[in-house]
């Protein structure tokens, strides 16, 4: 792909140690934040820029989160290893369901046929 290339892309958040699942940085548009996401598929890392118009939309995310993303997507390598970036125009987030004490995961129900 090349830089500016139009993409979807679906994934998981990612938490790298003790470090914040969202970064923040300041720029000439405002405060913008960063996360990664771990692709569906080919399991690539993909960091996800988003603009301030989003902040209220990623403030509660967590490592384990659904996200699906479309935006520009660039490239970039570094002492040969390539980063990968797509800049978010729409975002859609899915929670990671949550856990009951035991550490299992809530109990659904179930049908019988």
């Amino acid at each position: 792909m090349s830089d500016g290339t139009f993409v979807s892309l679906n994934g998981i958040t990612q938490q790298f140690g003790e470090n914040d699942v969202v970064t923040e940085r300041d720029s000439t548009a405002g405060t913008m934040r960063d996360f990664t996401i771990r692709t569906t598929g080919n399991q690539s890392l993909v960091r996800v820029t988003v603009f301030p118009e989003y902040a209220q939309a990623i403030e509660n995310l967590q490592a384990g989160d659904g996200v699906y993303v479309d935006g520009s997507y660039s490239e970039r390598e570094v002492s040969g290893k390539k980063y990968k970036n797509i800049t978010a125009r729409t975002l859609a987030i899915t929670p990671v369901a949550p856990r009951i004490a035991s550490g299992k995961r809530a109990a659904t129900k179930t049908s019988s046929f």
